[in-house]
């Protein structure tokens, strides 16, 4: 792969090769990091990218979008980024929500195993970030809390892929409950303690403003 490439994930290994020091603001464990490394080494093996000279390219000037991401490290073409997004809007313009992602994997360009990983990476590098202050995803809550891995979440997040693909939308919670993964009523108290912040946070822009 190209030294050019901009990867997330060379700030994971940064967090591998240093396990004696604490990730203290976002407390990540160093196998959490470590996880996802191997997961996308793995899907780098399994799936290859569909390009040998990956784009390292700004979506809408913002670094943290999907398509930046899946640019990188060449599993889409520019090509095949503008031919999704023009769909992407045409759709919402019909009044259906279609993720990037989503389109990818219906068009066949990427593979469902591909957008998980790739969204893992994306999630660690959002936790991993010292300046990312929008509200945590769920999954993101949970591996930051070190309540599941990256491996753990890794089949929901497919499944979810899958059932949307087939146009039923089950909440993450919902099947990492069904899995046996979370309990209930921890998924009751952590979307309470989220619902809170953001209502805090709003606040708070609302006095700053």
């Amino acid at each position: 792969m190209s030294l050019n490439v901009i990867l997330p994930l060379e700030r994971i290994r940064q967090y591998d090769h240093r396990k004696a020091l604490p990730m203290v603001r976002q407390q990540i464990s160093a196998a959490a990091g470590a996880e996802v490394a191997h997961l996308l080494h793995r899907t780098l093996y399994e799936h290859p990218p569909v390009t040998s000279r990956p784009t390292a390219r700004t979506v809408n000037g913002n670094t943290r979008r999907l398509g930046n991401y899946l640019l990188s490290l060449g599993y889409i073409t520019p090509t095949h980024l503008v031919v999704a997004l023009a769909e992407q809007r045409q759709r919402i313009s019909n009044g259906a929500t279609w993720l990037l992602g989503d389109l990818l994997i219906q068009q066949g360009i990427l593979p469902p195993q591909v957008l998980t990983t790739v969204l893992l990476v994306q999630s660690m590098d959002r936790l991993l970030d010292p300046d990312h202050n929008s509200p945590l995803l769920l999954g993101e809550y949970l591996i930051r809390n070190n309540m599941i891995s990256p491996a753990q979440l890794a089949p929901a997040l497919q499944l979810q892929t899958w059932l949307r693909q087939r146009g039923m939308r089950v909440q993450l919670g919902e099947l990492l409950i069904q899995q046996g993964i979370l309990e209930e009523q921890t998924l009751i108290n952590i979307l309470t303690e989220q619902q809170y912040t953001r209502k805090n946070r709003r606040g708070l822009t609302e006095v700053l403003h």
